[in-house]
C-alpha cells in the first residue's frame, strides 16, 4: 500500500469530478498520505488517500493493483539496464 512520499504509477483512470482534475491511467503520482481499509462484508482491501499529479492534489480510492510502485521491475523496458 502507498506511503507518504512514494511515487506510484496509476493503472486506472480517475475521471474529473467537476472539482478535481482527471488523473489518466499510466500517470506518475506522489502519495501525500492515506490509510488502508478492509471492507467488513466483502473482505476487500483498499486504500484511500491523497496523491499529487500535475500540480494538483487529488483524493483517490484504489484497490490492490490499481497502483504500481514506480520502482517495480515490471515497469522496466526490454533491454534496459
Amino acid at each position: 500500500m502507498p506511503r507518504q512520499g512514494e511515487l506510484w504509477f496509476t493503472m486506472e483512470r480517475w475521471p474529473a469530478s467537476g472539482v478535481d482534475p482527471e488523473i489518466p491511467g499510466r500517470a506518475l503520482v506522489m502519495c501525500l498520505g492515506g490509510t488502508p481499509h478492509r471492507d467488513p462484508i466483502t473482505d476487500t482491501l483498499w486504500w484511500g488517500g491523497w496523491v499529487l499529479h500535475g500540480g494538483h492534489r487529488r483524493w483517490i480510492k484504489v484497490l490492490q493493483g490499481d497502483l504500481i510502485r514506480a520502482d517495480d521491475p515490471r515497469l522496466q523496458l526490454d533491454g534496459a539496464p
